[in-house]
This record gives structure tokens, C-alpha cells and sequence, in this order.
């Protein structure tokens, strides 16, 4: 409620005293106001309408983190025939260099992960639960196929250069929740 609809309230014997309508103004002001701030948290707070700051509150709130590891591509030597990282462009990896890097998701690609992580807390551990989860935090269908070995363990195949290499290394690190309690999930590019 407002400071309006609050004085609104006064009745017909007290509303033609202006300091007992004041009074009244002065105490329940504050608390309309915080009222007003509460409201607005519903909209902040919203896994669908969140954005920086609110959204990392999101995540933290589900369990997933923005800062990911991804794999460093187009930096170190390779013999491939790839002209970023070939003769003459890529560095040589020495002892101790690492193979991965950490990076900051961006707020679309961290609000898919964050509703993923929400449907796996409902999941039963299924394969076509797996693959609902999988659809609803990647940017392209039918990517990833779930191969249960029969023997405690799955294979994650991730077909590869059909993702953005944000959304493979997700797949890849293991960052979506589609591994049932108990089984070893193998990650692999096809």
C-alpha cells in the first residue's frame, strides 16, 4: 500500500486534524516505501528478468557459478593447419602452462544454466529427463548424445564445432547437472 491509500484509511472523526493526519503520514511513510522496495525484489530477483549482480544472487542461490574453466584455444603452438596458432603465431606451451582459463558467463548463457540446474533438481534421473536439461541450457538441439553403458557409467558425446565453445566446455567440464547419483559420466567430443 501506498502513503495515500494509508491516510485514506483515517477515519471521518480523526481526518480533519491535519497533525493527527501528519502523524500518521510520518509513521506509515517508511513502511510503505519498503513496501515498494519489497515489491520490486519479486521482479530483481526473477531467474527470467534478473541481470548482473541479481543474477549472480540467483546462482549462487541454485548452487552454479558464472566463473567457468574453459579450454585455451588459438594460443599455443599446434601442427594443425590452422592459421591462429600455427608458424610464426602460436606460442609455445611450456612446463606448467595452463591447458584451461577461467571466464565470466554472460548473462544469457548463465540464465540457461541456471534453469538447467532448477529442472535437474526435479530431474528422476532419466535419459529423456537428461536430455530435456541439456535442450533447455544449450543454444542448439540434438548436440549431445547420452549413452548409458550399462556398467554404473554414462558417455556424454558432444558433437564437436556444431556449440559455441562457451556452451561445449559447459557440456565438457561436466557444469550441466545431468549425471545420476552414483554413475561416472564420461565427457567426449564426436
Amino acid at each position: 500500500m501506498t502513503t495515500d491509500e494509508y491516510v485514506a484509511l483515517i477515519t471521518q472523526e480523526h481526518i480533519d486534524k491535519p497533525k493527527f493526519v501528519a502523524t500518521v503520514t510520518a509513521s506509515v511513510s517508511p513502511f510503505a516505501k519498503l513496501q515498494e522496495v519489497m515489491r520490486k525484489f519479486i521482479s530483481d530477483f526473477d531467474v527470467d528478468s534478473a541481470i548482473g549482480a541479481q543474477l549472480d544472487q540467483v546462482g549462487l542461490w541454485v548452487g552454479v557459478s558464472r566463473t567457468i574453466g574453459v579450454p585455451i584455444a588459438g594460443y599455443y603452438f599446434s601442427w594443425d593447419d590452422v592459421a591462429s596458432d600455427g608458424w610464426d603465431n602460436g606460442v609455445w606451451k611450456g612446463i606448467g602452462d595452463p591447458d584451461s582459463g577461467f571466464t565470466q558467463l554472460p548473462d544469457d548463457i548463465y540464465r540457461s544454466l541456471i534453469k538447467a540446474k532448477i529442472q535437474a533438481n526435479h530431474w528422476r534421473g532419466d535419459i529423456a529427463g537428461a536430455y530435456d536439461i541439456i535442450n533447455a541450457a544449450l543454444s542448439v538441439d540434438n548436440v549431445v548424445k547420452i549413452v548409458d553403458n550399462h556398467d554404473m557409467t554414462m558417455t556424454v558425446q558432444v558433437t564437436a564445432g556444431a556449440l559455441p565453445s562457451i556452451e561445449q566446455a559447459i557440456v565438457m567440464a561436466g557444469y550441466l547437472p545431468i549425471k545420476p547419483a552414483g554413475v561416472k559420466a564420461n565427457y567426449v567430443t564426436v
